[in-house]
């Protein structure tokens, strides 16, 4: 009678305790869906045309309270809001990027949800010896590999349901220089905590960048974490996040992500997803968006 007593006791212990963590693990009232999204500039034989309605509908069905996006043209944003409700909002880079003929001469803009965050205050910093350059461009460290003339957008929000403040950061580094984007990653370093201070932050993006080393080393100090490592429950979706406009091959699909989500040690991440989506053949854009549930503590 007494052992049957213990299993019974040890059995409702064990039920408990699963309920409680997966109750922890679900996204609630308080929590931020959270996202980065490279949508691909209106280049030649990119399908812009094609595209714009399914991103738009890609917007809608993740539902997204904030959301970083790299390679932005200003229609193509202009675009965009234009085909959502009047609940969303945009911050764009300073100044303004109209782009020429290179992919890199781009924007990173920053989505929100205006009837959930605030925005406090934003900023741009460049990637490069001055993060702060008078001319408002910069070509980064040079060394070997290609120049590319890349940034951060930040900004400062208040969610209006818990009152917490965080701060949100969206990059997108240099595709063809890997010196360049490992001193990016130091940079990030020093210019995010500075900006921060001891407030939670976000940073999302495309870092162009797969090396297992690279991130590594960036999480290490564990004032920078992967989100996708804290999350508590399994991550859903390809571990890849970069597939171009056709259907992906199984070599794709074995490659490790680019775009990343990092979180400040005082944000408790819920769930970590990589998103697939393709409507009639047609994929929105060559890379997955990259989302999160968190909660600001």
């Amino acid at each position: 009678m007494k052992k049957l007593f213990l299993q019974t006791l040890l059995s409702a212990i064990i039920t408990f305790a699963f309920s409680a963590c997966q109750a922890d693990s679900q996204p609630n009232e308080q929590s931020l869906k959270v996202a980065t999204y490279n949508i691909l500039y209106d280049g030649k034989g990119y399908k812009w045309q094609e595209r714009k309605p399914h991103l738009v509908q890609a917007f809608k069905d993740l539902q997204f309270d904030v959301c970083g996006a790299q390679e932005c043209d200003i229609p193509q944003v202009d675009y965009i809001l234009n085909n959502l409700d009047a609940s969303w909002s945009v911050v764009f880079n300073e100044p303004k990027i109209k782009r020429l003929t290179r992919a890199w001469a781009m924007n990173n803009v920053i989505f929100y949800r205006n009837n959930r965050l605030k925005k406090i205050s934003n900023g741009t910093f460049w990637f490069g010896p001055n993060p702060y350059p008078p001319e408002k461009k910069s070509d980064g460290w040079g060394g070997k590999g290609e120049k590319q003339n890349r940034f951060c957008t930040w900004a400062k929000f208040k969610d209006k349901k818990t009152k917490k403040e965080f701060y949100f950061f969206n990059l997108h580094l240099n595709s063809r220089n890997e010196e360049d984007r490992v001193k990016s990653f130091e940079l990030l370093k020093t210019e995010v905590p500075k900006i921060a201070g001891n407030t939670p932050f976000i940073i999302v993006g495309d870092f162009n960048t797969g090396k297992k080393e690279t991130i590594q080393n960036f999480v290490k100090s564990k004032e920078f974490n992967n989100s996708q490592d804290l999350s508590l429950t399994a991550h859903k979706g390809s571990n890849a996040t970069f597939f171009g406009l056709t259907p992906p091959s199984p070599e794709r699909l074995a490659h490790p992500p680019i775009d990343y989500i990092f979180v400040s040690k005082n944000i408790k991440v819920l769930t970590h997803e990589t998103f697939d989506k393709s409507i009639n053949g047609v994929r929105p854009s060559d890379h997955n968006p990259v989302l999160i549930d968190a909660i600001i503590k």
